[in-house]
């Protein structure tokens, strides 16, 4: 789609079949009973639902609500799940534990989140000082379902300067803008991946897949426009080596190139005529 708004999106994927149908609107427990879980019966952990809902306002500041469920079938999947990590860069958004539930046996239990803490994220060649939300969870073991929930808000950038206060701090630097790349592939087959975004009809979306194909439903909501983008079965992503990663590649680069750059250049030549402003050499008296 094309049009004439400030907002872009990159969704990025991995080549993958579309299979089965899932369901939606049903009760954990029914929904974990009809999931077609012998599809990837060979998976230490299959991922029942990954649904991501986001919302932006005309700033550019955006709040996501992200759900998931996940289903443990061997004793190697309760030890991936031990541990829940979240990371975030507090320049530049904050996330939100808002539950993590237990399922076993059919019943749900509400897990206390005040164990939850937060420590610098680990660092690797490039030291962002992002951080990290991390939960212990209790022992799990195969047949247990782990329901989580979460709330991000502010977006994902590389700042290399300290950033406003406030919410001012998750507006993007190109106010107005909104931008993600969403990789439908993970490390566990899905059997159901979606992702939703809410935005002013004013600036409508424009987005690009890459390797592959979804399900896109649009439709007005109000003053808003609503995108929702569906893939179900998706097989577990298999990397070779020396590859790069999953959600990169040459076409990614040339989207990111063609379509940011641009942009960028009008900020940091804005910048560049305020006295204060990285790249203004002049003395603020002046």
């Amino acid at each position: 789609m094309k049009g004439a708004g400030v907002f872009g999106l990159l969704l990025a994927m991995a080549c993958l079949p579309v299979l089965a149908a899932g369901a939606d609107g049903l009760s954990i427990p029914d929904l974990l009973g009809k999931a077609d879980l012998a599809r990837f019966a060979e998976s230490p952990v299959v991922l029942v639902f990954d649904r991501t809902d986001v919302d932006v306002r005309d700033t550019g500041l955006s709040e996501m609500h992200f759900h998931q469920l996940y289903k443990i079938q061997k004793l190697e999947g309760a030890t991936r799940l031990m541990t829940q990590v979240f990371e975030y860069d507090p320049k530049s958004s904050q996330v939100e534990v808002l539950r993590i539930c237990l399922w076993r046996d059919g019943k749900g239990q509400e897990l206390d989140l005040s164990t939850i803490r937060d420590v610098p994220a680990p660092a690797q060649a490039i030291y962002w000082e992002t951080r990290a939300k991390v939960f212990g969870m209790p022992r799990l073991k195969a047949g247990d379902a782990v329901e989580i929930e979460t709330r991000r808000k502010g977006f994902v950038l590389a700042l290399l300067e300290e950033s406003a206060g406030d919410e001012e701090r998750f507006i993007p630097p190109m106010r107005g803008h909104f931008y993600d790349m969403v990789a439908f592939h993970s490390r566990e087959p899905i059997l159901e991946k979606t992702y939703q975004v809410r935005i002013s009809q004013a600036k409508p979306l424009q987005y690009q897949f890459f390797h592959g194909e979804v399900e896109v439903e649009t439709r007005l909501e109000d003053s808003k426009i609503k995108y929702r983008w569906t893939k179900k079965n998706i097989e577990l992503f298999k990397g070779e080596p020396g590859m790069v990663a999953a959600d990169d590649g040459p076409e990614v680069d040339r989207h990111h190139h063609r379509h940011l750059e641009p942009e960028v250049r009008l900020v940091l030549q804005g910048q560049r005529g305020v006295p204060g402003l990285r790249g203004d050499s002049r003395d603020p008296a002046e």
